[in-house]
């Protein structure tokens, strides 16, 4: 474990994962071995908001008035009405992650702000952005890099490699 040999694309994977002027993965995506050496969980298991954009194929979403705010409700009761709290949630892990879209992932994280528009719908020519949590809780979402950026600004990384091999341990 450890020792593979990574190639030039692998290596520059890494680095957009591992450093903050790049990705920033790594801040939430914890990829070092843990104190015992078990491999990386792929999660500071803190609490973040992104503004993932609705899944309208859940049938809860079907009622534009509803809305799973995290960790203030309605699932999680214990921080109701705590609205620092409305739109966060736990981060995932990346362990298993070919089970999801990580290509998703890493166009969602550099392009929400840049490009909204590619995730988020578009309503009489504006884009509806952070369409799944109510704009009274759009302050609680994370504005550290990559979601440093504004329609038009470059991207903080590339998301064109196909490499994907760096993050098995």
């Amino acid at each position: 474990m450890g020792k593979a040999q990574l190639t030039k694309a692998e290596l520059h994977d890494l680095e957009v994962f591992m450093y903050g002027k790049k990705g920033n993965y790594s801040s939430c995506h914890i990829a070092q071995r843990t104190l015992s050496g078990a491999p990386p969980q792929f999660s500071d298991f803190g609490l973040i908001a992104i503004g993932v954009p609705r899944n309208r194929a859940l049938p809860a979403n079907r009622d534009p008035h509803f809305y799973d705010l995290g960790a203030c409700g309605p699932e999680h009761t214990s921080l109701k009405g705590s609205d620092e709290f409305c739109g966060i949630f736990r981060t995932p892990t990346l362990r298993n992650v070919a089970l999801n879209s990580l290509e998703d992932v890493l166009h969602f994280y550099p392009e929400r702000d840049t490009d909204p528009e590619k995730f988020y719908p578009v309503v009489k020519g504006r884009v509806q952005k952070f369409d799944d949590l109510p704009k009274l809780y759009w302050a609680n979402l994370n504005t550290d890099p990559p979601f440093d950026r504004k329609p038009g600004d470059a991207r903080r990384c590339s998301t064109t490699r196909k490499s994907r091999t760096w993050w098995r341990f």
